[in-house]
């Protein structure tokens, strides 16, 4: 609580410090450069101490030229060396993706590559199966509507080099299940965007890296950035140190690999050179593309909804404060990013973070510029006295379609939904965004936050009844209605429940082992297997746990070794569990037990094949990875 009381009066200084706000305050001009500073000055520099976050490094263009480049704090705590926004690499992550939707666009600008087309024209040495009718094209992907389910545990940001194949090799072997028809729905793609990458080679007849630095990188003077990993000197020398918080001081974390789909997300830049690169797209392409060309990039190409942002070509929209802007963010473990673009003011904003749990600060700084620079007064909310009548269409658990359903990651779905509810007051209570936030219905369909900027919306069938929900302020993936049997709020209490039931026989068995012991025969056994069964069952979870504890951080880059010994053991209890499900119907024929124990012993046994199900259905049972 301290870090966020330290992080509004930071701000609220900050904006004091930049000039008066009263009611009859001009507002603030960009042209006052020195006043620029001192704002934004005053909000990193907030974020760096209440979010603990050892460095930034930051740059804002403005009608063709820049009007701030600063660094702030530490690009590699240990020496001392401070951010210096012309010469420290940042890892940019998914913002290295406008990297590569522009060099897509430049092969389509000189007619080598058709957006229309099948992408399997343009591969080489594997085809994308032709799952549905409609082929994809690089329009789909260029919208993240490619209909590919998501995936990347264990190869996506690797721990080290020798994880590392080259990009044909790792898009052959990380292939995704394709799970919705193309241009149906945004499900964000890595996959999709390496795919591009790819594509650019085998059209070009260069590595992905050289293309890039030949046509992106050299017209525009960008010295200091490169896709390629490890990062080679000189500019080895000045990349920044991604940081996490350990034992009460910052400890430098390894150095992320993303080369098996480095389109995606490999780049490292300084602020200085993104500065240049955000300039030429504000100036119509200049220096990289045509001005045409670079209209058509901008332009919106995939949307579900005009009252929300869409998807452009490959940049993403978003609205603040009313203004439209086309942007990207871009997260690693270690670093976090965002570019945005306002053509209304012809302004550019780059920021990025080296600390493992600095996400919020990307966002948030590009909020708080916005709301002084350019602020809106929200009119008054009010909930139409009706709703409580339409609000039953849209009560539901949803789950992300940028999910995995073919492996073992699809359990990780289960942590990625959203549980929508009514309220007494006619608002919609909404779980899963973080914390809980309530909404108003505004229009047909369209709901927006109270007391904040969230809007969702939501599709809805021929009986009005909701399937699908969409956020203003995630173009780029959908959320669908879940099924009973797919939802959280079934799986867990569940699961909580039979994990518990199991327990009961573990603790019966061992406080009451004498009395079992004078049992009949058939009741031993019984007893035995359920035993065994519900051993089997808690010592998965026990691991499983225990594997989090240890290699948790570390999973997304490398599998642990056991992994494949940890999924053995559901099997055996999976096994088990169907030999009691066939004991439990022979002990209703016993004499010996009473109804209480037989109705114990059926339910433990229901606990066991509930967990059966659970561990086919999430993809548990068996050896699914990748």
């Amino acid at each position: 609580m301290h870090k966020i009381l330290a992080l509004v009066c930071s701000l609220l200084a900050a904006v004091s410090l930049s000039g008066p706000r009263g009611a009859n305050a001009e507002t603030p001009n960009l042209d006052d450069h020195a006043a620029l500073e001192t704002f934004v000055d005053g909000v990193v520099r907030a974020q760096l101490e209440a979010l603990d976050i050892p460095g930034a490094t930051v740059s804002i263009v403005k009608d063709g030229k820049v009007i701030l480049e600063k660094g702030y704090g530490y690009a590699r705590v240990a020496e001392g060396a401070h951010v210096r926004p012309d010469s420290t690499l940042f890892r940019i992550g998914s913002t290295s993706k406008l990297f590569t939707w522009t060099a897509v666009m430049q092969l389509y600008e000189e007619g080598k590559l058709d957006l229309d087309a099948n992408v399997n024209k343009y591969l080489k040495t594997f085809q994308i199966p032709d799952t549905f009718d409609r082929p994809i094209t690089m329009r789909d992907i260029l919208s993240h509507s490619a209909g590919f389910e998501d995936g990347g545990l264990g190869y996506l940001i690797a721990a080290g080099q020798d994880q590392v194949m080259p990009l044909r090799k790792a898009m052959a072997k990380y292939m995704p299940e394709r799970i919705l028809p193309p241009g149906k729905l945004s499900a964000y793609s890595n996959y999709g965007a390496a795919l591009a990458g790819l594509i650019v080679e085998n059209i070009s007849g260069m590595p992905f890296d050289d293309y890039v630095a030949a046509h992106i990188y050299k017209p525009l003077g960008m010295t200091h950035s490169t896709f390629v990993e490890p990062i080679l000197a000189p500019l080895s020398a000045d990349v920044a140190s991604g940081y996490a918080r350990e034992e009460g001081v910052f400890k430098a974390q390894g150095f992320e690999y993303i080369s098996s789909f480095a389109p995606a997300g490999s780049m490292s830049s300084t602020a200085d050179d993104m500065a240049k690169f955000m300039l030429a797209h504000l100036q119509d392409g200049a220096g990289i593309l045509k001005p045409e060309t670079a209209k058509l990039m901008h332009s919106r190409l995939f949307g579900v909804d005009k009252r929300l942002p869409g998807m452009a070509y490959g940049f993403y929209q978003e609205d603040e404060n009313g203004f439209r802007l086309i942007g990207h963010g871009g997260d690693t473990d270690n670093f976090h990013t965002n570019l945005v673009l306002d053509f209304t003011h012809n302004l550019g904003i780059f920021i990025s973070f080296n600390k493992v749990d600095g996400r919020q600060a990307r966002s948030q700084f590009v909020r708080e510029f916005y709301d002084y620079y350019f602020p809106v007064k929200e009119a008054p909310l009010k909930a139409p006295a009706d709703f409580s009548a339409r609000a039953g269409s849209y009560v539901g658990s949803y789950f992300m379609w940028r999910s995995n359903f073919s492996t073992i990651e699809k359990v990780l779905g289960l942590l990625s939904q959203v549980k929508v509810s009514a309220t007494d007051d006619n608002h919609l209570l909404v779980s899963g965004l973080g914390r809980d936030r309530q909404f108003v219905e505004v229009d047909h369909n369209l709901f927006h936050e109270v007391g904040g900027k969230f809007r969702l919306f939501f599709e809805t069938d021929g009986t009005g009844k909701a399937v699908t929900l969409h956020m203003a302020n995630y173009p780029f993936l959908t959320w669908g209605r879940s099924p009973f049997y797919y939802s959280a709020s079934f799986n867990f209490p569940w699961l909580g429940l039979s994990l518990f039931l199991l327990v009961t026989v573990l603790l019966a068995a061992i406080y009451k082992r004498r009395v079992y012991k004078a049992e009949p025969v058939f009741e031993r056994r019984a007893i035995r297997v359920s035993t065994a069964t519900s051993v089997l069952h808690l010592l998965f979870w026990l691991l499983a746990g225990l594997m989090m504890a240890v290699d948790g951080s570390h999973i997304s880059a490398r599998l642990p070794v056991y992994l494949g010994y940890l999924l053995t053991v559901p099997i055996l209890a999976s096994l088990s569990s169907l030999l009691q499900a066939f004991v439990a119907v022979r002990v209703w024929r016993s004499r010996e037990w009473g109804v209480r124990r037989k109705l114990h012993y059926t339910l433990v046994t229901a606990s066991a094949l509930f967990l059966v199900w659970f561990y086919y259905f999430w993809n548990i049972l068996g050896y699914q990875y990748f």
